[in-house]
């Protein structure tokens, strides 16, 4: 990846390893995730920015996770298959 900064460090990229069916959607101060394990995450950021507190299962979780859900791709995009990046 080509990118206008210059920084100091060692490259992370190179060792990280993409997930199939990992997916995340933000709509408002909502961030709703499903794993590929099926698992699921939700986070208020109006009140939880950090992200320590998952909602999934709290009272009132249900509508906001159906209103996102549907924002997952039921089948991850081809360049996610079998670990691979565009760039690979």
């Amino acid at each position: 990846m080509n990118s206008p900064f210059t920084t100091n460090g060692t490259a992370i990229l190179p060792v990280i390893k993409l997930t199939p069916g990992n997916h995340s959607v933000e709509l408002d101060q909502w961030n709703y995730i499903r794993y590929s394990d099926g698992s699921e995450e939700l986070y208020d950021h109006s009140n939880d920015s950090p992200e320590f507190h998952n909602l999934i299962g709290q009272p009132g979780s249900a509508e906001i996770v159906a209103k996102l859900r549907p924002w997952i791709p039921a089948t991850p995009p081809e360049d996610y298959k079998n670990n691979k990046t565009a760039d690979d």
